[in-house]
């Protein structure tokens, strides 16, 4: 196998542009607790017996392994980066403080973390770099990074920084 972790892109995507073999390149989410649980996915010419041995590794060393379609910025990713854009995208507008963003996330919805930490967690320029490849890919604007995360992920700052 030849594993890679891409932030935002498909497998098919990440082996073509790397020059990969995509028979044997095996993606990996490695942006969740990797020793908990782990994402894989091949491109669709891929081959089974590569992704069944990539599995099999990460198995061995206690991890459980869900396997997935080749699709873009993985499952987790997509969801965070989606419900962190949405949050960052309020606090633009001015429906709330980032704060209070959060806070309600946490307190109305029971999330373990509001939008904009969720940011934080997943780090900014990753958030924004698996939005702007969703868009590249799909050519969908409902992955439109939000104007605060862009600018956030540019200068380097906490998505929960306020304006």
């Amino acid at each position: 196998p030849i594993l890679v972790a891409p932030i935002g892109k498909d497998a098919t995507t990440t082996a073509v542009e790397r020059g990969l073999d995509p028979t044997r390149t095996v993606a990996v989410d490695l942006t969740g607790d990797a020793n908990k649980r782990i994402t894989i996915m091949m491109p669709p010419n891929g081959d089974p017996l590569v992704r069944d041995a990539a599995a099999a590794m990460f198995a061995k060393a206690g991890t459980k392994v869900t396997l997935i379609k080749d699709s873009p910025g993985f499952i987790a990713q997509r969801m965070v980066a989606m419900i962190a854009n949405l949050g960052c995208e309020m606090a633009m507008i001015g429906i709330a403080t980032a704060a209070d963003v959060d806070t309600a996330m946490t307190l109305g919805l029971n999330y373990p973390r509001g939008p904009l930490a969720l940011a934080d967690s997943l780090g900014v320029k990753d958030c924004h770099e698996i939005l702007v490849q969703l868009q590249a890919i799909t050519g969908d604007d409902r992955y439109r990074p939000s104007q605060w995360l862009r600018r956030r992920a540019l200068l380097g700052m906490s998505a929960t920084t306020p304006e």
